[in-house]
Formats: C-alpha cells, structure tokens, sequence
C-alpha cells in the first residue's frame, strides 16, 4: 500500500441537513444525533466541558430524559458521546493526515469541527480493543493529529455554539 501526501482537496462524505430555524442549537445537535442513535449530554452554551455530574452514565438517546435537559436551557450546547455498543469518534485536528491514509476512509457521518472534522463509525471489536487515544506528530508533541473516542469520551456536536462564538 502506497501512501498519498497530497493536500486534501475533497472532505469525506459531510452530510448536508436541511436547516430547521425553529430549533436552538441544542434542539439541532440532539435531533441529528437521535435519529443515529448517538447518545449525547448537555453542555453549557460556548463551553466544550459538560458540567452534568456522572455525564458518563447520564449520556442518553432518551427523548424524555432530552427533552427535560432542553428545557433546562435554550442555548446549550450537545455532546455526543461514544460508548462501546454504539459508535465511536474520530476527532481529526489535522485533516491533511486523511490523504496520507493507505485506503480511503468508508462512507460515515461526518462534520465539521472547529478544527477539523468528527468521524462517526460504529464500533467493532477492533474499535473496542483500540481503546481511547490521543495522537501527536510523533516529531512535534505540539502538532496534535486526532483524538480516537471510544467509550465515555465525547466530542462537541455539530450546531453547538464555540467558546469563540462561531457556530
């Protein structure tokens, strides 16, 4: 397998929802999520750190237990939460890295990020075994490549509101 240094020229498979402006961003990130099962918790409007005590357990596709959080604030945020009978993520700070990658990513749910994109795959028990990872540039600890979210680590969901205030 060769590897391709390229730049990126084309993202992986970001799908495109209709916009409902009606719905807050919280209303936005969990009806995305919902309806692929992905769990998620609350977290406070312009802030990436859930503040919900034991958000590992907490985390839920619950439409009761969703519906109690929105009404607890118009404007939060969502995260979306990775478990090991669910799905795992991959948090891509440096998205050039995907055009080294031997094969092609396969088709998922992707979305941008403030810093890169989020990659949604079900897990497997490859995923499983993989465990939680942080990756740096092996030749610059600075230069942070991707987070691998397997189970109760969560990334920041499309439609939440950044500390810097882009949505």
């Amino acid at each position: 397998m060769s590897t391709n240094s390229a730049p990126v020229t084309e993202l992986p498979s970001i799908l495109v929802h209709d916009f409902d402006p009606t719905l807050n961003p919280f209303g936005r990130a969990t009806k995305e999520l919902l309806a692929r099962n992905i769990p998620c918790v609350p977290i406070p409007e312009k802030q990436k750190g859930c503040q919900l005590k034991g958000w590992q357990d907490e985390a839920s596709t619950d439409p009761q237990k969703i519906t109690h959080w929105k009404g607890k604030g118009l404007r939060q945020n969502a995260g979306a939460v990775a478990k090991n009978e669910g799905i795992c993520i991959i948090d891509w700070d440096d998205i050039a890295l995907i055009a080294t990658l031997p094969q092609p990513l396969p088709c998922t749910y992707t979305v941008r990020s403030s810093k890169g994109l989020h990659s949604y795959f079900l897990q497997t028990d490859a995923t499983r075994a993989l465990g939680n990872r942080n990756v740096a540039d092996p030749e610059d600890s600075k230069h942070h490549l991707f987070d691998f979210q397997q189970h109760n680590k969560y990334v920041v969901a499309a439609h939440s509101i950044h500390p810097s205030g882009a949505v």
